[in-house]
């Protein structure tokens, strides 16, 4: 089941993931070699974690190296890097 979420409520992000940090619900994607190009995604119990095929996942699927597809929240806070919260997480095969 994906998210109910308004199409024009949220932003899609597309990236490899740097980080899975389980132990603080987060995940980082962008360059490893800039902080300034890097985004970290807020994993609450809404998040829902699916495979291309929309089956669900869990935040332990999810490892460095591997692509992903965002959906997540318009806002990102003004830190380095920036902070936003994930509603849709996509493993893609690529």
């Amino acid at each position: 089941m994906i998210a109910m979420v308004d199409a024009l409520s949220y932003n899609i992000t597309t990236d490899r993931i740097l980080l899975v940090d389980s132990n603080n619900n987060f995940i980082y994607t962008g360059n490893p070699n800039d902080e300034a190009d890097q985004m970290r995604f807020v994993i609450t119990s809404a998040t829902e974690i699916i495979d291309e095929n929309g089956n669900p996942l869990t935040l332990d699927d999810l490892k460095p190296g591997k692509m992903i597809r965002v959906k997540h929240a318009t806002f990102q806070t003004a830190s380095i890097p920036p902070q936003t919260t994930a509603f849709v997480i996509e493993l893609l095969s690529t």
